[in-house]
C-alpha cells in the first residue's frame, strides 16, 4: 500500500559516528518507524505520553508530525540509523521548552 508522507524538511541535519547516523526522516524510513512505534515492548515506557502507533497510518501520522515539529522553533526530531545500511534502528529528539522549573527561558530558536 503507497502512503504519502510530508517532503523532507529544508533543515537538513546530518551528524555521523562511527557506527551511527542521526538524520532527518525519510519516506523510506516508515516500515521501520511503524515497527519501532508499534511494538508494545519496546514502547513500554512512553505509553503514558500516547506515542505508541497500532496501525501503519497512525505511525505515518506520527512520522509526519515528527517531520513537521522540525519545520518550527520548537526543537528537533530525527532518525537513528544504522551507517553500514542507513536502516532506522531508533529515534532521538529534543524540545526547546518555554516554561522551565525555575521559570521562562529567553526566545527559543531562531
Amino acid at each position: 500500500m503507497y502512503v504519502p508522507i510530508l517532503a523532507e524538511v529544508n533543515k537538513l541535519v546530518t551528524l555521523e559516528s562511527e557506527r551511527l547516523i542521526m538524520r532527518n526522516y525519510k519516506s523510506s524510513d516508515l516500515a521501520q518507524y511503524h515497527k519501532l512505534m508499534s511494538d508494545k515492548k519496546n514502547m513500554y515506557y512512553t505509553i503514558p505520553f500516547d506515542i505508541p502507533t497500532n496501525t501503519v497510518e497512525e505511525s505515518l501520522e506520527s512520522m509526519n508530525n515528527a517531520i513537521e515539529f522540525n519545520t518550527g522553533n520548537k526543537g528537533f526530531r530525527f532518525c537513528l540509523a544504522l551507517k553500514e545500511n542507513n536502516i532506522m534502528i531508533g529515534a532521538i529528539g529534543y524540545e526547546v521548552p518555554h516554561e522551565t522549573p525555575v521559570g521562562r527561558v529567553a526566545d527559543p530558536i531562531g
